[in-house]
């Protein structure tokens, strides 16, 4: 799947958690003595921008700790689950309500889309009309 360069490119999203996140190659994770996930992400640089950051020792790595809710979410991303069944094993394992845990998830899904932690690939849907 091409990935979506700006949002006149993305298509319309009928149903968020239908979407399935999924952890692109450059994302590395560490699991502290605590058990939880810290995660690095390296933009891939080419060319002169590339040269130029190892010579001068340049790290554009950017770094996040996760706490236990993130790191049981980002645990959950295995590249064949939907949000919907992230959200669904988050609410089992837990005494929140559903709500709070669909909001929960959404946001931290965005919050990790905006620093290219994860992509997610959105379901061909087939159209009835052209069957």
């Amino acid at each position: 799947m091409p990935a979506i360069q700006n949002s006149n490119d993305a298509p319309a999203i009928g149903d968020p958690f239908a979407v399935v996140p999924i952890v692109p190659p450059n994302v590395e994770t560490r699991t502290d003595e605590k058990g939880q996930l810290h995660l690095r992400v390296t933009p891939p640089l080419a060319g002169l921008k590339k040269q130029l950051a190892r010579w001068m020792g340049q790290d554009h790595s950017h770094r996040i700790a996760l706490d236990e809710h993130g790191t049981q979410f980002f645990q959950l991303i295995d590249g064949q689950r939907r949000l919907r069944d992230i959200a669904d094993e988050m609410t089992a394992g837990s005494d929140r309500c559903r709500e709070d845990v669909e909001s929960g998830v959404i946001l931290f899904t965005k919050q990790l889309m905006t620093r290219n932690m994860i992509a997610l690939e959105i379901p061909v849907s087939k159209d009835p009309l052209t069957d």
